[in-house]
């Protein structure tokens, strides 16, 4: 008798549930069930404004420089010195 509750329970939070299997990639589903890209599109959500200027593409690639290289010299004190790897030619 519990089994039989438990099947219809799971059946139906599986029914109830706003993801839809086939549209989801298992690469979303992998994270979440709950995955904003699984959900369906928020309609009261206006985008004013979608993509990365070239002036943050500049400051993104500015910021993580710096940061590789604090991390290589030493600098950073929470990832410690990163050893300089060989580099591979193919």
């Amino acid at each position: 008798m519990i089994a039989l509750i438990s099947l219809l329970l799971l059946i139906g939070l599986q029914a109830s549930s706003p993801v839809d299997a086939k549209k989801c990639p298992e690469l979303y589903r992998r994270y979440s069930a709950q995955h904003t890209f699984c959900l369906p599109a928020n309609n009261t959500c206006s985008i004013l404004k979608r993509g990365v200027t070239d002036k943050d593409k500049k400051l993104i690639v500015k910021l993580h420089n710096d940061y590789r290289n604090k991390v290589a010299t030493g600098q950073e004190s929470h990832a410690g010195v990163c050893p300089k790897q060989l580099t591979c030619w193919k």
